[in-house]
């Protein structure tokens, strides 16, 4: 009798055990949903922003590539006009080239037009200079005979 009674006590703790026991899984399954639920709405979520970011990446994506066609016709452009400047460049160096063959000519013959002057004013400072002698000789002659004339208006006197 007093182990039937310990054997029901026992049969009634199990019993009481296994309700807690089914009553915390019941629980823990409880917060598992609740869990799995929160984790598929966090999922769901980052889904929305993965495809807000794929949507924004591709955006970007066509910006960058208008912006790169932009670029690249800018930079046609600017090759085309420097392409010109530098055709321009060596047009005007070619031009400056003939400007100074002819400036060159026309230096030359200045060159030689002052040679052929300084020529003749050699030659003219020359024949003054003769002259100068000339002029300093008949001068010392006459000097002579005025000196001789006063000399010989002294003797008489």
């Amino acid at each position: 009798d007093a182990a039937r009674k310990e054997a029901d006590a026992l049969r009634a703790q199990e019993t009481q055990l296994e309700l807690i026991a089914l009553s915390e899984s019941a629980a823990d399954i409880a917060l598992l949903e609740a869990e799995r639920d929160a984790a598929r709405q966090e999922a769901d979520a980052l889904r929305a922003q993965a495809s807000e970011h794929a949507a924004q990446l591709e955006e970007a994506g066509a910006r960058a590539a208008a912006e790169r066609a932009r670029m690249a016709a800018e930079l046609d452009a600017a090759r085309k006009e420097a392409d010109a400047l530098r055709a321009q460049e060596t047009q005007l160096e070619l031009i400056a080239l003939s400007e100074s063959a002819a400036d060159i000519a026309l230096l030359e013959a200045e060159r030689d037009a002052a040679r052929q002057e300084a020529d003749a004013l050699r030659a003219q400072a020359s024949e003054h200079a003769a002259q100068l002698e000339e002029a300093g000789a008949r001068a010392a002659a006459e000097r002579a005979r005025m000196a001789a004339e006063l000399d010989a208006a002294r003797k008489e006197a």
